[in-house]
């Protein structure tokens, strides 16, 4: 059985799935941005579970650092930092945006 995770959604994590919800009703529909939404966070919850599985990002390969981890709703990455008994949700966001920006934007910041 594994162990159970505390999962937190940073607040810059809240404000990427706001703007994704807010993008998606305007570009689609509120039912087509609500699902979206929920699938996101059903695979946030479901980190709970098995958190190690998620992949290191392939942009932090080079710089060896190994507690962040990756999951996807295709097209949406979720990037997470992993510490002891803690899930720390980082980014929500379009797999097409540009990472490696993005990456250094926010963990200049020192988000938990």
């Amino acid at each position: 059985m594994s162990a159970k995770y505390r999962i937190i959604i940073s607040d810059v994590a809240r404000d990427d799935l706001r703007q994704l919800r807010t993008y998606l009703i305007g570009s689609a529909s509120r039912e087509i941005a609500e699902t979206i939404i929920d699938r996101l966070l059903s695979k946030i919850e479901g980190l709970n579970r098995f958190p190690e599985r998620g992949p290191v990002p392939v942009e932090l390969l080079p710089s060896r650092i190994r507690e962040y981890r990756q999951t996807s709703v295709s097209p949406y990455r979720i990037i997470y930092r992993l510490v002891p008994g803690q899930i720390n949700i980082l980014i929500v966001a379009d797999r097409r945006r540009d990472f490696n920006e993005l990456l250094r934007e926010r963990l200049s910041r020192r988000l938990t």
